[in-house]
């Protein structure tokens, strides 16, 4: 299962050290960074915490977020890892998806949600396996084991919105 989890959410793995047990994957995007929403501003440096065991949160790696002139960012994580990364509304109380490109040579785009409170932005990663299946199905989900492939889904933002979140994964807290 750690191999699995540590595959998945390219744009998190390395950064955040979440522990993710499911994976929101398609080969194309789909939301246009013409959408993208700033809420990181001009980007700036954060520091990850990870959520371990008993809902705390440990201090990880300082990682730096710059803002492209397409609307998206840049993710520069500790190993100067660059990977391009949009931020899309898709429902209230701060909820947006995060969608990254898969790494350099992999085709494809993954998915995860943040909630943005305070000086907080906190990471989820729902989990497949305990969503709702036929609502899934019903919105143009495959389910493939472990990940959902959103490929066939018209309303992104819609699906993203009725996930069920679960707990943080992580965070990131700016410096």
């Amino acid at each position: 299962m750690t191999s699995l989890r540590n595959r998945c959410a390219v744009l998190f793995v390395v950064a955040f050290g979440l522990v993710v047990s499911a994976c929101i994957k398609s080969q194309e995007a789909k939301f246009p960074l013409s959408n993208a929403v700033p809420v990181l501003g001009d980007g700036g440096r954060y520091r990850m915490y990870d959520r371990v065991d008993g809902g705390k949160f440990i201090r990880g790696d300082l990682i730096e977020m710059r803002k492209r002139q397409d609307g998206g960012y840049d993710f520069i994580d500790p190993q100067k890892e660059t990977i391009p990364v949009s931020f899309h509304r898709v429902g209230g109380g701060g909820l947006h998806a995060v969608q990254s490109k898969n790494g350099k040579d992999a085709p494809g785009y993954e998915y995860l949600l943040v909630r943005i409170e305070g000086g907080e932005i906190l990471t989820f990663a729902p989990d497949c396996e305990k969503q709702d299946k036929s609502m899934l199905t019903a919105l143009g989900v495959e389910i493939r084991k472990d990940e959902c492939i959103i490929d066939g889904v018209k309303d992104p933002a819609d699906l993203f919105a009725k996930f069920s979140l679960g707990e943080p994964t992580a965070k990131l807290v700016r410096e």
